[in-house]
C-alpha cells in the first residue's frame, strides 16, 4: 500500500506545458513553415526560369541550323509558339572589322546571330547565338 501511496504522489509531481510555453512552441513551427514554403516557391520559380531559357535555346538551335544549311546575307524576323519570337543576322565576316580575322579571296566567312526573344518573369528575356560560317566564294 506504502508503494501504491508513493505513485500517486509522483504523479501530482508531473506537470504539463504552460500556455506561453505551447504558443512559443506554435510560432517557432509556423516560422520554420513559411521558411520551407518560401524556399519550395522558389525552387519552383527557378525551375521555370530554367525551363523557359532551354525552350529559348533549343529554338535558337534550331533556327541556327536552319541558317547554316544555306546562309543569305541579311536580317530577317519570325515567331515561334507560345510568345517566342527569333531575329537572325547574317553578315560577311570581312564586313565586321572588329573581329581580327584575315578572309580569304577563296572562301567566304559569314557572321551568323540568332536572338530567341520570350515572355518571362520580370520582362522580356533573350538568347543570342553567334557563330561563324565559311562557304566556298561564288566569285
Amino acid at each position: 500500500m506504502r508503494n501504491f501511496k508513493f505513485q500517486i504522489a509522483n504523479l501530482k509531481c508531473f506537470r504539463g506545458f504552460s500556455l506561453l510555453e505551447v504558443i512559443v512552441a506554435i510560432a517557432i513551427i509556423g516560422i520554420g513553415l513559411v521558411l520551407v514554403m518560401e524556399l519550395f516557391s522558389g525552387a519552383l520559380r527557378s525551375g521555370r526560369v530554367s525551363k523557359d531559357y532551354t525552350k529559348g535555346l533549343i529554338y535558337a538551335k534550331g533556327k541556327m541550323d536552319e541558317i547554316l544549311i544555306g546562309p543569305k546575307e541579311g536580317s530577317d524576323t519570325g515567331e515561334f509558339k507560345n510568345g517566342y519570337r527569333w531575329q537572325s543576322e547574317v553578315m560577311p565576316l570581312d564586313k565586321d572589322k572588329d573581329s581580327g580575322i584575315k578572309t580569304n579571296e577563296q572562301l567566304k566567312t559569314y557572321k551568323i546571330k540568332v536572338k530567341v526573344l520570350f515572355p518571362g518573369i520580370g520582362g522580356e528575356k533573350a538568347i543570342e547565338l553567334v557563330t561563324l560560317k565559311t562557304v566556298p566564294s561564288k566569285e
